[in-house]
């Protein structure tokens, strides 16, 4: 008896496979292309936060040293009115003057910028953020210093740096004089003349009051920058230009003690 045939494979079932193996396929594809898509998206954040950064700082520091570069132009000039090597600033000094204030203030347009778009990029941790406002602060300082002088006349120039040197010069004179006088101490407390020793006190007496004055436009000139730059306090690590004149406050609130001192052995 032969046996029956087999039956022939239903079309039906091949077709099947042929379909689960399509939607495999097309399930691996989706996947190695989302995964692609993933990675793609990953580098570019990274790449992008990279370049922001390094843009950022470039630009701030270009900016800035632009900004530092016209201040120390107009210091030049600014530094032959303290020493009174010049009586009055020139035409040519007042459009170099107004030339470079133009370039500071484009600066701190510069940084204000790019503040804002750290924020918009929510930078607020990156080093960006810390480095430029105290940049910002010094440019502000330089434009004060450049548009109040232009607005003042001589001889009583207005502005930071000027006025500053100038009561700078004056206290270094004034505690000279006092030291002078200190040096003299003994040989003034030891005279039986009265009418020396009270002619030396008053003398004395007379620096005490100089430096008294320039104690107090030391805390004037401190408060026009307060006020000019918006701030409660003022941060000589901020601001670096503010350091003389702090030291030379201090040193003169020391000599005015130092001549109470001195007044007082002169008068006894």
């Amino acid at each position: 008896m032969r046996a029956p045939a087999s039956a022939p494979p239903s079309p039906q079932a091949g077709e099947g496979s042929k379909i689960k193996k399509h939607l495999v396929i097309g399930i691996l594809s989706s996947c190695f292309v989302l995964m692609v898509l993933i990675g793609v998206k990953v580098y570019r954040i990274l790449v992008q936060k990279d370049i922001v950064q390094i843009n950022v700082a470039d630009e701030w520091k270009s900016a800035f040293d632009t900004a530092e570069t016209a201040s120390k132009d107009i210091l030049r000039v600014e530094f032959k009115m303290w020493t009174q090597e010049k009586a009055a600033l020139t035409k040519e000094d007042l459009d170099l003057i107004k030339a470079k204030l133009d370039e500071m203030r484009k600066t701190e347009q510069t940084l204000r910028g790019l503040m804002d778009r750290l924020h918009e990029k929510q930078k607020m941790d990156s080093q960006e953020w810390q480095d430029i406002p105290p940049k910002l602060t010094r440019v502000k300082l330089w434009i004060l210093d450049a548009d109040d002088l232009l607005e003042s006349k001589a001889p009583d120039y207005g502005g930071y740096f000027i006025p500053m040197n100038r009561t700078v010069e004056a206290s270094r004179k004034a505690r000279k004089d006092l030291l002078e006088m200190e040096q003299a101490k003994a040989e003034l407390g030891a005279a039986t003349n009265a009418e020396e020793k009270d002619k030396a006190a008053k003398k004395v007496r007379q620096i005490e009051m100089t430096l008294k004055g320039l104690q107090e436009k030391f805390g004037k000139i401190e408060d026009y920058l307060k006020d000019g730059l918006a701030k409660d306090s003022l941060d000589p690590r901020q601001l670096p230009d503010i350091e003389v004149m702090r030291e030379e406050a201090n040193l003169v609130g020391m000599a005015i003690k130092q001549s109470l001192t001195l007044r007082a052995l002169l008068q006894n």
